[in-house]
């Protein structure tokens, strides 16, 4: 009987154990569970809010993008603005014209307002150079490319009268510089608006 009685025992032993680790397990399974449950909620949440950052960075770096463009179009329409005027401007010409003269190597003698002509009314000026005839050819060169558009109508070429053995040449221009064209608005008869 000792030999079933230490076998008995040896089951009981070996039940218990076994029931002791079935219990850790059933102890630690819902110990744990509830803690994995919250460890995969909270990578689902640092995943979104990831997400969210991310598409937040996205936009920010689009907005600064549609800044720095903004930035770019509100430089070209100042230069669009310096280039064409709204209104006759005679200073900012005077010294379109000095600066493009002192470049070509010629002399601005003289800018003088002249007559407007045609439908629009712009602003016509007479302009006088003197200089060399290649200094007078790139003052015309440099007139082309200018930020401000220029048209010169008439052109005259002519040696220095007060020197005639000289090479200096004048030239007497007649120059039509670009302005915007701002068209007027008319009431119209019944007083309403446009």
């Amino acid at each position: 009987m000792s030999h079933s009685s230490d076998t008995g025992t040896r089951s009981n032993a070996l039940l218990w154990l076994l029931l002791g680790f079935l219990a850790t397990l059933a102890i630690g399974y819902f110990y744990v569970a509830p803690q994995v449950q919250s460890w995969r909620f909270a990578r689902a949440t640092v995943a979104a809010k990831q997400r969210d950052t991310d598409a937040l960075n996205q936009q920010a770096a689009q907005i600064q993008d549609l800044a720095s463009q903004l930035e770019e179009q509100a430089l070209a329409l100042k230069r669009l603005s310096l280039a064409v005027p709204n209104a006759s401007d005679s200073k900012d010409l005077i010294a379109s014209l000095d600066s493009i003269s002192s470049g070509a190597g010629v002399a601005l003698d003289s800018v003088q307002p002249g007559q407007s002509t045609g439908e629009l009314t712009l602003p016509v000026y007479t302009v006088k150079i003197s200089g060399s005839y290649s200094g007078i050819r790139q003052f015309l060169l440099d007139l082309q490319t200018n930020l401000r558009p220029m048209q010169v109508t008439d052109m005259l070429l002519a040696n220095d009268q007060l020197s005639p053995d000289s090479s200096l040449v004048v030239a007497t221009l007649t120059v039509v510089p670009a302005q915007a064209i701002v068209p007027k608005v008319q009431a119209s008869s019944s007083g309403g608006n446009q």
